[in-house]
């Protein structure tokens, strides 16, 4: 991934971070921030604080998968 992802923006976790991340309950979560390097501040659904993940762990959810039909 190498555009950057602006705040807001709804993301869920990749293959990689799924398979890295073992610990998170949530899958999906809304950017909050920039990290110096190549990461995020992610706010995963139902935690109260964000978490670092690495640009590699995350991939923005489509409009349409988010939206339920």
């Amino acid at each position: 991934m190498t555009e950057r992802l602006p705040n807001g923006t709804r993301v869920r976790l990749s293959s990689l971070g799924e398979e890295r991340s073992k610990k998170t309950i949530s899958k999906t979560g809304v950017i909050v921030g920039k990290t110096r390097g190549a990461g995020y501040y992610v706010l995963l659904d139902g935690n109260v604080t964000k978490s670092i993940l690495h640009c590699t762990y995350i991939e923005p959810v489509s409009d349409q998968a988010a939206r339920p039909t």
